[in-house]
């Protein structure tokens, strides 16, 4: 039998970790769209349903419920991205994905940071590459497991 819209939308959030919130701010889309697809009040058109398939790195037929694998297939054109995001990408699939959500749980922290904070926090960051023992740091657990 075919899934709903919603019943796809509300299990993709679950396999990212998604609440709607989080959902809303990474797709650009408002939280009561959100909610009205979450509540299954009304379906996604063409736009808000790319927008959330893409925020939620699902493949968006099978958002709509087809019988599709849930993972998108479609790799970013590589003549398309600066270097930087390629490099990006390249970091982001090189680690397992548990990893991954850890990281991108930091990148949303930093994000929802006043720019200042956010300025300060990447400076930090910045200056951890420049331990000598940063190497031997990785093997072991941290006494202080605060990083600021």
């Amino acid at each position: 039998m075919k899934s709903t819209f919603r019943e796809r939308l509300l299990e993709a959030m679950e396999m990212r970790g998604m609440k709607a919130a989080d959902l809303a701010r990474i797709s650009g889309l408002s939280k009561a769209q959100i909610s009205q697809y979450v509540n299954g009040h009304h379906e996604a058109r063409q736009k808000p349903l790319h927008q959330l398939a893409a925020a939620l790195c699902v493949d968006e037929s099978w958002l709509m419920g087809c019988d599709v694998p849930a993972e998108r297939n479609d790799e970013p054109d590589a003549d398309l991205l600066a270097d930087e995001e390629k490099a990006m990408l390249w970091l982001i699939h090189s680690v397992p994905k548990e990893v991954q959500r850890d990281i991108l749980g930091v990148i949303q922290v930093l994000l929802e940071l006043p720019a200042e904070d956010r300025k300060k926090y990447l400076e930090k960051l910045k200056n951890l590459k420049n331990f000598e023992n940063l190497k031997n740091l990785r093997n072991q657990e941290p006494k202080n497991p605060q990083l600021f």
